[in-house]
């Protein structure tokens, strides 16, 4: 599958695995079938987001620390 983009974030730290994510953007019309347990989620614009000050859910998966298997 073609990819147009990866951004990691740039405090991504391969011994620690702190800030373990990434942005992946696909070129457009391309079609993704992830299987039933991946979603894709559709980012807004930083113009359509929450306000300052705001109550936010963020929710993910993995390790609560680096010495820890808690989830």
């Amino acid at each position: 599958m073609k990819v147009a983009e990866v951004t990691r974030h740039p405090n991504f730290d391969y011994g620690t695995l702190e800030y373990d994510f990434a942005i992946i953007k696909f070129p457009q019309g391309v079609e993704i079938n992830l299987g039933h347990n991946v979603a894709i989620i559709p980012l807004s614009s930083i113009t359509d987001g929450p306000k300052d000050g705001s109550m936010v859910t963020v929710s993910g998966w993995g390790v609560a620390s680096v010495s820890t298997n808690i989830i």
